[in-house]
């Protein structure tokens, strides 16, 4: 398939989204096809968005952590 137009899009933010681009291009690249992934204008490396997907989960697992010092641990209740 040849094609200028993005056959998949996703919120660089959405760590779900991210996995699932992660999925589908694994299963594509095992296929054999010939992938490129942008980030706006950008080509990225499938690298790139592991590490992105890695610093979203530890931003969240950061955040949680802040939260549970400044309002308490509910999972005590």
């Amino acid at each position: 398939m040849k094609t200028e137009k993005p056959v998949m899009e996703c919120n660089y933010d959405d760590a779900d989204q991210l996995r699932s681009l992660v999925n589908c291009a694994e299963e594509l690249l095992s296929m054999g096809a010939c992938i490129k992934l942008y980030e706006e204008e950008e080509l990225i490396t499938l690298e790139m968005v592991r590490n992105l997907i890695g610093t979203i989960e530890g931003v969240a697992k950061n955040r949680e952590a802040i939260d549970n010092v400044i309002f308490g641990d509910d999972s005590d209740e």
